[in-house]
């Protein structure tokens, strides 16, 4: 039966959010995003928590806590699950190592037209040659020159080319190009690429067992291959094994085990597991098993530092809802991460929440504009009746032409980083490998 999310023990504003946060899912869920706006009025103006009524039931432990949120999606693969960047030919001698990292670029920038010419010169029975120019051929709407992409694809595979396998076996699942899907064909061709070493391979076939597009589901094999991407250093695989190994997911059940993967996956750079270790630490906090927020600052601030919306909105939230009594209450920067947040990633939460505290003044100066602009971003994205009251509420005090302006600022906003999330093109590279032609 329904029942209070807040125990009866009076607990600051900040731990209430975490509570909230964690419960079940709810608040990160977006199950019941209208929430959102009563937690951050209710920082600003102390409103009683208590009237905030949800299903759910306490928090387990602190690791579960953090990441039984994640979950697989059903998506179909694509080709840049097991995509090759430049870094993947370090080992090849000059200048053909620097002619497959550029015409690798010329591929990721969408640029294929220009692998030709970047790989002139080269050797066509080379693997390596063979693999960019067979890639950058599938990215042909012609079927002849698809066709002729998978053909390079399997002269390489033939020759040990892990990612060649990888590619080829992805292509034969999803059938692009005028060719027939052939399931069994695909698995063959990426259980061959994970034999020969390729870790992004068995990081999609796992995925693939879990969701059922390998053609069967078979979680115990999923974990099985998950793991052996994660042990060959992959930190996607790192943290979706942390995630198996909390939830029991085709594996025994361990929250020590999943949290020891988890921290390998952060301390290698991933960010989800900064965001999702940090949170760990910062329910810690809130459960006065510590009084150092440190360790949990450390972790969110470095997944936040790239972006990561869950840490920049938790370490936003952290700062501005605190008490002010204690060290770690800096509204200023929290209210700044929101804006930062808001900006890079356009995170609903992050847009609510920035333009609550231009709304009330809190670690920023009132701005009815700007708070009516990104609470416009925030329901764009995810339109809820709160969201839809607070700008019917803007909307009342701001004149037609502070309405103009707030319109003119979501769009800028949303235009920049539309911009900024657009894959870049071979110009953008500097310096074009001109003078590699004449090797």
């Amino acid at each position: 039966m329904p029942q209070s999310i807040f125990p009866a023990v009076k607990k600051s504003a900040w731990q209430r959010l975490l509570q909230l946060w964690h419960g079940n899912g709810s608040f990160r869920g977006f199950l019941e995003f209208a929430a959102i706006g009563a937690v951050v009025v209710a920082f600003l103006h102390g409103s009683n928590f208590g009237v905030l009524k949800w299903v759910g039931s306490a928090v387990g432990s602190k690791i579960a806590s953090a990441v039984t949120s994640k979950g697989w999606t059903a998506r179909p693969p694509m080709l840049s699950d097991v995509m090759f960047d430049g870094s993947y030919f370090a080992a090849r001698p000059e200048p053909l190592h620097s002619k497959l990292t550029f015409a690798t670029i010329a591929i990721q920038a969408r640029q294929s037209g220009e692998v030709e010419r970047l790989l002139a010169g080269t050797d066509a029975n080379d693997p390596s040659v063979q693999l960019v120019k067979g890639t950058a051929a599938l990215m042909s709407p012609d079927p002849r020159s698809y066709s002729a992409g998978l053909e390079l694809l399997r002269q390489a595979a033939r020759q040990g080319e892990a990612k060649a396998m990888a590619i080829l076996g992805l292509a034969m699942i999803l059938g692009h190009g005028g060719q027939d899907q052939n399931a069994e064909l695909g698995r063959q061709y990426l259980q061959q690429a994970i034999d020969a070493g390729d870790a992004r391979a068995a990081h999609v076939l796992a995925a693939g067992y879990f969701t059922g597009w390998a053609g069967r589901v078979d979680p115990v094999a999923g974990a099985g291959l998950m793991r052996r991407a994660a042990e060959r250093g992959d930190t996607d695989s790192m943290f979706q094994y942390a995630i198996m190994l909390v939830r029991g997911l085709g594996v025994t059940k361990s929250a020590v085990e999943g949290e020891a993967w988890l921290l390998r996956a952060a301390e290698r750079g991933h960010a989800g597991a900064q965001s999702e270790f940090g949170l760990a630490r910062l329910i810690d906090f809130n459960r006065q098993l510590t009084t150092d927020a440190g360790p949990a600052i450390t972790w969110l601030s470095r997944a936040a530092e790239q972006n990561e919306p869950d840490a920049m909105f938790a370490l936003g939230m952290f700062y501005t809802s605190i008490k002010p009594s204690t060290s770690y209450s800096n509204p200023v920067r929290g209210t700044g991460l929101l804006e930062t947040c808001s900006r890079q990633t356009l995170d609903s939460r992050c847009t609510f929440a920035y333009a609550t505290m231009l709304e009330n003044g809190h670690g920023t100066a009132i701005d009815l504009v700007r708070a009516h602009a990104f609470y416009r971003l925030s329901n764009d994205v995810k339109d809820t009746s709160e969201g839809r009251k607070r700008l019917a509420d803007l909307e009342k005090q701001l004149s037609g032409g502070d309405l103009a302006k707030a319109r003119h600022l979501a769009q800028e906003v949303r235009e920049r980083y539309m911009a900024g999330t657009r894959r870049p093109v071979l110009g953008n590279y500097a310096p074009v490998p001109t003078p590699l032609d004449g090797h």
